[in-house]
């Protein structure tokens, strides 16, 4: 298992980020049914719209070029980890569906979902890819190995 950490932490920030994005994109794909899993029986309440597959494209990819950009070597201590989880699960909310989202239902109850969440759930996400790809670019603004082309 450590042969494939070092092979995997040894690569460049582009593979890295293709893997990682991919991951990303069928881990938050399958549960929001916009990947289908013929295994998973399950269908969303709310159609899938062209720009709900656009923000799980986005947040998968720039989750994925983050995360590569902090695992560098020598990468800065200091990142903006936490604004990155923030981001990322806004943009979550943002393409599931909001109906079937058992944590947002059991805090805000499905009439207040329908209501309020539902009008904002897209600006949500396009918010959570500017802040993405802010994260990003002051992460590759920052990161000394790759100020030294490695």
């Amino acid at each position: 298992m450590k042969d494939v950490v070092k092979w995997f932490t040894r690569m460049g920030v582009v593979p890295r980020a293709l893997i990682i994005g991919l991951t990303m994109f069928v881990a938050f794909g399958v549960p929001t049914a916009l990947v289908p899993l013929p295994l998973i029986a399950y269908k969303r309440m709310i159609p899938a719209t062209v720009l709900d597959y656009l923000l799980l494209a986005a947040v998968s990819g720039l989750v994925g070029l983050y995360a590569s950009y902090r695992l560098r070597k020598n990468a800065p201590e200091k990142g903006g980890d936490m604004k990155a989880f923030g981001a990322t699960i806004a943009g979550l909310f943002s393409f599931a569906c909001p109906i079937c989202s058992v944590l947002l239902v059991s805090l805000l109850g499905s009439a207040f979902v329908l209501t309020y969440f539902e009008p904002v759930r897209h600006p949500l996400g396009v918010a959570a890819v500017g802040a993405l790809v802010y994260l990003v670019y002051v992460e590759r603004k920052n990161c000394r190995a790759c100020k030294e082309g490695n």
